[in-house]
This record gives structure tokens, sequence and C-alpha cells, in this order.
């Protein structure tokens, strides 16, 4: 396991992240899964898809802390963020096994990195769509493997308050 942190996000960052911070900017390049199980069959834990996005599922999946930024979309991740975590499916395998009561793909990794998801600009949704949003959140969160999952919303754009979040994680982890 990595002592990296994964960002994932779709609002291009104002500063430049610390050096233990991999950042991963959800836009247009990163193509949408093809469901062709490639990454499963012809290159275990690799994207055959070769557009910078190859690695991001075995990035996550190592990874000891994922954050995870998206704009709300209908009470869940803006269609960037999706098509990003749809390519993180080679952080998993094909086979599943029972977790909290549900059918869910085994991991890869020996690892269970922890998910903090930051939805913003929520000014105008409703509380049925937080609700949704939270819910999809932690099904994706225990698909991925993970120990924990943390669902925060914010009004308008992500700050340089999400930042100092992430650092201190960072550096709370450490000492």
């Amino acid at each position: 396991m990595t002592e990296k942190v994964l960002v994932i996000h779709d609002v291009p960052l104002s500063y430049k992240p610390a050096d233990q911070i991999s950042s991963f900017y959800a836009g247009d390049r990163t193509a949408r899964c093809k469901g062709c199980f490639g990454c499963w069959l012809k290159t275990p834990g690799e994207c055959v898809m070769h557009d910078g996005s190859e690695h991001i599922g075995s990035v996550m999946a190592q990874s000891k802390e994922v954050w995870i930024f998206s704009s709300i979309l209908y009470g869940g991740f803006s269609m960037e963020t999706k098509r990003v975590l749809d390519r993180c499916i080679p952080g998993v395998l094909p086979f599943f096994t029972w977790r909290h009561k549900r059918m869910h793909h085994c991991a890869r990794y020996n690892n269970s990195p922890v998910f903090h998801i930051v939805f913003y600009n929520t000014e105008t949704i409703s509380e049925r769509e937080k609700l949704l949003a939270e819910k999809i959140a932690r099904a994706v969160s225990v698909n991925m493997n993970c120990s924990e999952c943390s669902v925060k919303f914010v009004p308008g754009l992500p700050g340089r308050k999400e930042a100092s979040d992430i650092e201190n994680s960072i550096y709370c982890s450490q000492s």
C-alpha cells in the first residue's frame, strides 16, 4: 500500500497540491468505459484504453485516502466524475463477494482506502437529492473496498478550506 492520497476533481485546481497528493482532473480527456473487460482479462489492473486514465483504478485501490470533488448532478456525481469512477473498475476483480448484505466486487489489492466525497454547488438541491447522492457515494465506496466513507455537501466551488482538510489529514496521519 502506498501512503499517497488521490484527489479526483471535476473542477480545475487553483493551487498546486502537496507532493503526497496525486491529483487527477476528471475532464473531457477521460474516455468512457467500453465495458470490454480488457482490464480484467487482457491487462489485469490496467485499462486497455490509453488516454492517461489507464492506471486510475490501481492508483485508487492502492491509495491510503481518496478525495472526490464533484458537482452534484441529478442527485449523483457529475458526468466527468462518473466517467472516472467507471474507469476505476480495474482496481477490483471480476469476482464477487457479499459485503453489507449486497454483492460487490472482490478487492484486487490488499488495501482499503478511506473515501472523502465532497459534492459542491449544492445550494439549490433538495434533501432528497442529498440523500440519493450520499447513498450512491457510499455504494461506490463499498464496491471499491473502502474502509470508511464521509460525504460532505458545500455550496459553491470547493476552495482553500477543502484543500486544508486534505493536507491536514495527510499530516495528522503521518504523526
